[in-house]
């Protein structure tokens, strides 16, 4: 059997086991988003608030939403068990909003990472984009990446390289969408042309857009979404 083959079995049983019965999670859930779990290091009323009352859509949410739409236009629609075939057949591959599941001790994490860079079948790069009027790393951004780098590890893949890269951009970049969709490429080139796969830590500049990079730290993660479950 192929690993991308297996992959796609466990994500089928994890889906499955996720939805059926009942959990120990709040409002009796078996499973978490890592947007759940960012938020939570914000606030952990946000999130109770959140499953309790009908979340209000702000001016930011919407063109939040229209931003990350931009991002993927350009991508190509492929099945989804294509999708993890071609993670291991691709030297390099860029994928936008994979949904994945992966257990974590006895809940489910599911999300959707807005880009990942794999390179021979390894995740190198994965990007999350945040669009706000504030230009500062929030510990909310890094605990949402950092726990879709944890979905990762605990899916089998091989995170020994994996950085993430939380992109802080303005609002109004929405209004230069060829810029916004080059982004990604021109944060892989950085990476590669000044080689900050040996640094834990980088910051890119591309005008008002800052890209702060990480690398990935398993027991960080571990101790972010460890957090977040206690509420």
């Amino acid at each position: 059997m192929n690993p991308w083959e297996k992959q796609i079995m466990q994500q089928q049983n994890h889906f499955k086991k996720a939805t059926e019965g009942v959990g120990e999670l709040r409002f009796n859930n078996k499973w978490i988003t890592p947007s759940d779990i960012g938020s939570q290091n914000y606030c952990e009323l946000k999130v109770d608030f959140a499953k309790k009352l009908n979340r209000e859509v702000s001016e930011q949410m919407i063109t939040g939403t229209e931003n990350h739409e931009t991002m993927v236009e350009n991508f190509q629609k492929t099945k989804y068990d294509q999708l993890w075939g071609n993670i291991y057949k691709e030297k390099r591959i860029w994928i936008g909003e994979f949904p994945i599941i992966a257990p974590y001790n006895d809940v489910f994490i599911f999300g959707k990472p807005d880009q990942i860079l794999f390179v021979n079948g390894k995740p190198y790069i994965l990007i999350e984009f945040k669009f706000s009027s504030h230009n500062r790393l929030f510990k909310s951004y890094i605990a949402q990446a950092e726990t879709y780098c944890l979905e990762l590890l605990n899916l089998e893949f091989d995170t020994s390289l994996l950085h993430y890269c939380v992109v802080v951009a303005p609002l109004e970049l929405n209004d230069d969408k060829e810029h916004l969709k080059s982004l990604p490429r021109l944060i892989f080139e950085k990476f590669l042309k000044e080689d900050l796969l040996l640094k834990n830590e980088s910051e890119l500049q591309f005008g008002a857009t800052t890209a702060y990079l990480r690398k990935f730290e398993e027991k960080t993660a571990e101790e972010t979404v460890d957090f977040a479950l206690k509420y």
